[in-house]
């Protein structure tokens, strides 16, 4: 009995430390998976708070406001489409 102690003793001393060893990689692992998701769910979080606030017009800017074209394109037409446009919707009579 005391032989077959010795045989299994250390043979299940390596396994348990193999075992241990790779639930550790594993903890590590999802710890690490589960800190990327919060850190991605924080900045989708802030881009969507900032986002709002500079729709809003809380957002400040340094500088002068401007209107709403820049003066160094306030001589430009807008470019005309090579493509028909829709003709305007009418109500045509049926009877």
């Amino acid at each position: 009995m005391k032989s077959k102690l010795r045989f299994i003793l250390p043979r299940l001393l390596a396994v348990t430390l193999l075992i241990g060893a790779a639930s550790f990689v594993l903890f590590i692992v999802f710890k690490l998976l589960l800190a990327v998701v919060a850190i991605a769910g924080l900045v989708f979080l802030a881009g969507k708070i900032m986002g709002k606030n500079r729709f809003r017009g809380k957002w400040k800017t340094d500088g002068p406001q401007q209107g709403i074209m820049p003066q160094e394109f306030a001589g430009y037409d807008a470019p005309v489409s090579p493509y028909k446009t829709a003709a305007p919707l009418t109500i045509v009579p049926i009877r």
